[in-house]
C-alpha cells in the first residue's frame, strides 16, 4: 500500500508540473536574440521659424510694388506742406526797409519813422519780419509771420508787439490783377473788451517799394484808415 501510494503521488506530482509548464507548438521557435538598439539618427535640424504674419505695410510699398508711387497719406501731406507759387509772391518783400508810418487814431495825422527786415524762415514757407520804431515816445518793437495755406488756399499772418500780449491773426487773398493782398482779422477791444474786427492791405508798388494800411471795421461794415506805412528798401 505505501508503495502504490508512494507511485501514485509521484505520477500526480509529475502531471501537475506537466500541466504547468507552457507546451512549445510547432510554431514555436526559439526566440530571436534582441535586436541591437538602432544607431541614434541626427536630430533633425531645427525647424525654420514660421514666417511671422506680414504687419501693415505702409501704403507706399503696396502702391510701389504695384506702381502707383508714394503713399497717398504721406503725398497728401507732402502737397499740403511744400511752398511753392503762392510763397513766392512774398518775396518782393524781404530784405531791409525803411519805414514811413502816419498815425492816423489821433486828432491830427502823427509821423513816425522805423526799420523793418524781412527773411524767410523754415526753408520758404514763412517770410518773418522785424519792425522797430518810437511811438508816443517810447520803444515800439514788433515781429510778423506771413504765409500761405496750402490746405485752406489763402494767406495767413500772425502779428506781436511790445504794447498788447495777444497775437493778431489774419487770413485773406491776394490779387494778381492789383498785386494787392487784403487781409481780415478780429482782437479784442481794450476799451470795451469785445472783439473788433479790422483789415490790412499790402500793396506791392515795384521791386522797392510797397504799402501797407489797416482799418478798423465798425458797425454795418464801415472802415476806418487807422494808420498807413509806406516801405522804401535800403540801397
Amino acid at each position: 500500500m505505501r508503495t502504490l501510494r508512494a507511485s501514485l503521488t509521484t505520477v500526480l506530482t509529475l502531471g501537475l508540473v506537466l500541466a504547468l509548464t507552457p507546451r512549445a507548438t510547432a510554431d514555436d521557435k526559439p526566440a530571436k536574440p534582441a535586436d541591437k538598439p538602432a544607431a541614434a539618427k541626427p536630430a533633425d535640424p531645427p525647424a525654420k521659424p514660421a514666417d511671422k504674419p506680414a504687419a501693415d505695410k505702409p501704403a507706399a510699398k503696396a502702391d510701389e510694388k504695384a506702381g502707383g508711387g508714394m503713399d497717398p497719406m504721406m503725398e497728401a501731406m507732402m502737397k499740403a506742406g511744400t511752398p511753392g507759387d503762392a510763397h513766392k509772391k512774398l518775396e518782393p518783400m524781404a530784405g531791409n526797409w525803411k519805414c514811413a508810418m502816419t498815425d492816423l487814431t489821433g486828432p491830427e495825422p502823427q509821423k513816425i519813422s522805423g526799420m523793418c527786415s524781412r527773411e524767410w524762415i523754415l526753408d520758404g514757407r514763412f517770410l518773418a519780419q522785424e519792425f522797430s520804431c518810437e511811438f508816443g515816445g517810447m520803444p515800439f518793437k514788433g515781429m510778423g509771420i506771413m504765409g500761405y495755406d496750402n490746405m485752406k488756399k489763402k494767406y495767413n499772418s500772425v502779428w506781436i508787439d511790445n504794447m498788447s500780449t495777444c497775437a493778431y491773426v489774419e487770413l485773406g487773398t491776394y490779387d494778381e490783377a492789383t498785386k494787392t493782398w487784403t487781409m481780415t482779422g478780429e482782437c479784442d477791444d481794450p476799451m470795451t473788451g469785445k472783439p473788433k474786427k479790422s483789415k490790412s492791405v499790402l500793396k506791392l508798388e515795384g521791386p522797392d517799394k510797397h504799402t501797407f494800411a489797416m482799418y478798423e471795421i465798425g458797425e454795418g461794415g464801415k472802415e476806418k484808415k487807422q494808420f498807413e506805412i509806406i516801405y522804401t528798401r535800403e540801397q
